[in-house]
């Protein structure tokens, strides 16, 4: 009995994550699904800071799920995804997602597409000079949204920030909904969103939605001569779905989203970017050792539970002889 009560112990212990994030991962997604339906996926990922070099700190994709014959020529989905991190300072989130049907012909299947950008790495900041400066991160987003033909159709766009090392803190999420009630949006997109006008190649001029925001991430100080790094992890998430029925849903981030990371002096605000030299590192673990008192208490934890199991099965032997 006291060893299976050490085993349960060892394996609560073993389920204890001793790492949250380690490595570099940049992961750029595009899928689509027709009316038909077919699939598609494209998928980039690249797994360490050599590759993404390689690469030359550039990833597209692009998804797209056509029709049959039966189908209006304009029914599909289509997704295109493009992340450019050439300038580790000034990174360029791009991308497109539709699904559209038109006249649905045999099939009434959902139509949907997605771009998906996931980012995890480190940025190394070096302070050039030797005064105090405090480094920025910051994003600038400006995309585009419609579902002119409400017919169970709706967008979402999904953003997620984490960022280690922050001596001041902002925002680290924003997210949008847009269907036959409008626009619904929160956190760092809560008063960006206004109507606006938005061109479909089948549509023509819309109404629609735009996001044109502004995000302040964080910040954090850094002494002259210093150098430091922060941890990025970083989610975005554009979606386009058509339930049922004929129409459109569109998200068009081709006028770009910005990753920006700047400084200025403490005193006086001044811009003082070309103070900072900025450089993409690979993530380092970081490991959390448990307590030992939680050693301790495992066990005996798993020994009163077990008691108490088999106290209960003693009551039920004694109803059952009664």
């Amino acid at each position: 009995m006291r060893s299976r009560i050490l085993a349960y112990a060892a394996v609560i212990v073993a389920l204890i994550p001793l790492s949250v994030h380690a490595g570099f991962t940049v992961t750029v997604t595009s899928l689509a699904q027709g009316n038909i339906p077919t699939h598609q996926e494209d998928y980039q990922r690249y797994s360490s800071l050599a590759d993404w070099t390689s690469a030359g700190f550039v990833a597209t994709t692009h998804a797209h799920a056509d029709r049959d014959a039966f189908d209006s020529p304009f029914d599909g989905a289509d997704a295109t995804a493009v992340f450019d991190q050439s300038n580790p300072t000034n990174a360029v989130l791009r991308s497109k997602v539709v699904a559209r049907r038109f006249y649905g012909g045999r099939y009434q299947n959902i139509v949907w597409a997605q771009s998906i950008f996931s980012l995890n790495y480190g940025l190394q900041i070096e302070n050039l000079t030797g005064s105090p400066v405090d480094v920025n991160f910051a994003g600038e987003m400006h995309g585009l949204f419609a579902t002119p033909v409400r017919d169970f159709a709706h967008v979402q766009a999904e953003e997620k920030v984490h960022l280690t090392g922050l001596t001041t803190t902002g925002s680290d999420r924003g997210s949008l909904f847009v269907n036959f009630d409008g626009a619904k949006s929160d956190g760092l997109w809560s008063s960006f969103v206004h109507p606006a006008k938005v061109h479909d190649d089948v549509y023509g001029t819309i109404d629609g939605f735009e996001l044109n925001s502004f995000e302040y991430y964080g910040s954090r100080s850094v002494a002259g001569g210093a150098m430091v790094v922060s941890d990025v992890d970083y989610d975005l998430v554009l979606t386009a779905d058509l339930d049922i029925g004929n129409g459109l849903a569109l998200v068009d981030f081709t006028n770009t989203g910005h990753l920006m990371v700047t400084a200025t002096d403490p005193f006086t605000g001044a811009d003082r970017s070309s103070d900072i030299r900025v450089t993409l590192v690979p993530i380092v673990p970081s490991v959390s050792v448990p307590e030992p008192i939680g050693l301790i208490l495992l066990p005996l934890g798993a020994l009163a539970l077990t008691r108490r199991h088999h106290a209960h099965r003693v009551q039920q032997r004694q109803e059952t002889a009664v």
